[in-house]
């Protein structure tokens, strides 16, 4: 169905006394934002209304506001957030952020952070000695962690362990659950 003449279906368009064309939208929260720009052509303005759209759709919108945010500043108040961590792990990830993470990326803005920008700092982690697991107790994103567990081509996914049986991979790994050592062998 088409729009009626003068009218949109998402966001609105108008016209600054400038000249150019400012656009407003609704975010997923109900909130009306601003553009981040203005635009010299209407008709500028109407694609980027329908990309904006188009990433409120697939989930890939991200806050413009919330975007220019330093990486640094967020993970220093994601950590005071955690009132349920230890004193000795807020320690630790404050250190881990000290050594690894501020100079960096603590200075980039969280929407300017993707998966090129990781990579670089992954890399020049990795060149300065700083191991797959972060040597020092830095686990390093895109690889694979000491303990981690996952797959380096997606965090999310396990990896997949021995084809054989739960009993055999415990044999082959050790004694276990009351099993002696005679010698440095477990018993048989």
């Amino acid at each position: 169905m088409a729009n009626k003449p003068g009218k949109r279906r998402f966001g609105s368009i108008r016209q600054l006394p400038s000249g150019r064309f400012q656009i407003r939208y609704p975010g997923p929260d109900g909130k009306i934002r601003l553009g981040e720009t203005t635009y010299a052509r209407e008709r500028d303005a109407e694609k980027a209304l329908s990309l904006i759209e188009a990433k409120l759709i697939t989930g890939d919108w991200t806050d413009p506001q919330r975007a220019k945010v330093k990486l640094g500043d967020y993970a220093d108040k994601w950590i005071r957030e955690r009132t349920n961590l230890r004193p000795r792990t807020v320690e630790i990830y404050k250190g881990l952020l000290k050594r690894y993470i501020r100079p960096h990326l603590g200075g980039v803005p969280i929407g300017k952070v993707d998966t090129a920008a990781i990579r670089e700092w992954r890399v020049l982690l990795l060149g300065n000695g700083v191991g797959p697991s972060g040597g020092q107790g830095v686990p390093l994103p895109a690889g694979r962690s000491h303990d981690g567990g996952r797959r380096s081509d997606h965090p999310a996914q396990p990896v997949p362990h021995s084809r054989r049986g739960r009993g055999e991979a415990r044999r082959a790994a050790g004694p276990h659950r009351g099993e002696g050592v005679r010698a440095g062998r477990p018993d048989a």
